[in-house]
């Protein structure tokens, strides 16, 4: 066997498991890391002066970062969303949370507020 395969083969199962590891999917511009907002009943709910929203991701362990991002379409529509800050992270646990995110001022004077998610998912949080 020469060289060249012996390293490929050496290298080979390490480039496999450090892609497992580290989130090969990589990153949505606007979302972030992979995560799903799971609707029910009571959420996600807009409560005094936060969101209130039940998320979903694959994960080593809960209470991932996430920021609230928003843009004002016009002076009475305004769409939030979730940006996933922390890499994917691949250990067959599928983690649920309910989690709470303060507003931006710019909620308070819309009179509608779309909750936008991964995969084509707009929620009107208030009308």
């Amino acid at each position: 066997m020469n060289t060249d395969m012996k390293v490929f083969l050496y290298l080979m199962p390490l480039l496999f498991f450090t892609g497992c590891l580290t989130g090969s999917e990589g990153i949505n511009a606007l979302f972030g890391y992979r995560y799903r907002v799971v609707q029910t009943d009571q959420f996600p709910v807009i409560s005094s002066d936060s969101m209130i929203v039940n998320l979903q991701y694959e994960g080593c362990n809960k209470n991932q970062e996430f920021t609230l991002q928003y843009r004002e379409k016009s002076p009475d529509h305004l769409e939030i969303w979730l940006f996933k800050n922390t890499p994917d992270q691949f250990c067959e646990l599928v983690l649920r949370e309910v989690r709470s995110f303060k507003l931006p001022p710019d909620a308070f004077s819309a009179s509608e507020v779309y909750l936008l998610g991964p995969k084509g998912v707009r929620i009107l949080m208030r009308k």
